[in-house]
């Protein structure tokens, strides 16, 4: 009886010292992993950047297109060189977006096209420039700026994208909507909309790039309402009495329009359409 307790105790404490081997062992292995993941990590981040320049060319932009892995992903918006690795999903050769990786995207993006036989080779109007504006924001907000397309003459044309503001319909001293930009609010809503139910009905049948395409439209539209709505903010005038029941409406046009970026529900365009109804 005692030699078989005392084999029990040594087979107890054997196990016990196993799993705390087992353990100990695991956790080191964790710890070696996620350190090698953080190395792997940083040393793309090292190798897929590029050191800002003013004097980038067409030619040189077009070989960052995601097809060569040891190379970043460049586009040009503008006038404007950004590295969007961190998108290789989306700009890479599988990506939706890659047919502007490597080049000049500015009329891309304005015209919401993804196919150089979509443009209609007329300048960029009012809506369009406003467009392309909103896709500047998210590209400012979301990769890095790496400098400037040098204007040496190869550059698509464009309309005077840099005369932007005088585009746009005036603001009302109060900061809301004037008639113009609520019906070209309501407009974007529309097509917002529109975009959500083709992309809900899509039975798998339609094209991948039809189905990409409305993706692309409705996210411009709410960028182009998200920016119209942040420039009437801007205008607001703290001192007016209707200043705080006018800051609330516009935000929840904006946090509608944010929300339409990110979903197509019908019920979400619906709350859209509701907060520029109470706009005026």
């Amino acid at each position: 009886n005692h030699v078989t307790l005392v084999m029990g105790c040594f087979e107890g404490i054997s196990d016990c010292l196993w799993i705390a081997h087992y353990k100990l062992f695991k956790s080191w292995k964790d710890e070696r992993e996620m350190q090698q993941r953080i190395e792997a990590r940083r040393a793309l981040h090292k190798k897929m950047t590029l050191e800002p320049r003013d004097d980038w060319t067409l030619h040189e932009i077009a070989r960052y297109t995601g097809s060569d892995p040891e190379l970043p992903i460049l586009t040009a918006i503008d006038g404007e060189v950004y590295n969007v690795w961190r998108g290789s999903e989306w700009y890479g050769p599988e990506g939706p977006y890659h047919s502007i990786a490597g080049r000049d995207s500015t009329r891309f993006l304005a015209k919401q096209i993804l196919e150089e036989e979509e443009d209609d080779g007329q300048p960029l109007d009012a809506m369009e420039i406003d467009t392309l504006n909103g896709w500047k924001e998210h590209f400012n907000f979301k990769y890095d700026k790496i400098g400037k397309l040098r204007d040496d003459g190869d550059a698509p044309a464009l309309s005077e994208t840099t005369t932007a503001a005088a585009c746009r319909p005036a603001v009302r001293s109060d900061g809301l909507a004037s008639s113009v930009q609520l019906a070209e609010s309501r407009e974007d809503a529309a097509t917002i909309r529109k975009a959500m139910a083709a992309v809900r009905d899509d039975d798998g049948t339609s094209a991948g790039n039809q189905v990409r395409r409305w993706v692309i439209h409705k996210e411009a539209h709410c960028a182009r309402l998200i920016s119209r709505v942040q420039e009437m903010l801007l205008a607001l005038d703290p001192e007016s009495p209707g200043y705080t029941e006018g800051l609330l409406q516009l935000q929840a046009v904006q946090q509608a329009a944010m929300k339409c970026k990110q979903t197509c529900e019908e019920t979400v365009v619906d709350g859209l359409c509701a907060a520029l109804d109470r706009l005026g």
